[in-house]
């Protein structure tokens, strides 16, 4: 899960907080990082590649 690393139970509330406020852009922001190549067809591709070939 992205986010920030939090040290206390009040941190880690805090931060769930501002998460649930913007989540649209907390999870835009983890996507654009991480998830550059998702595309949601992944098992389409992989059918291609191995039967097609």
């Amino acid at each position: 899960m992205p986010g920030p690393l939090v040290e206390t139970s009040a941190q880690l509330m805090e931060q769930i907080a501002m998460i649930l406020e913007q989540p649209a852009e907390s999870n835009s922001q983890f996507f654009q990082q991480f998830c550059e190549w998702e595309d949601g067809h992944a098992a389409e591709k992989t059918v291609k590649i191995v039967f097609e070939k």
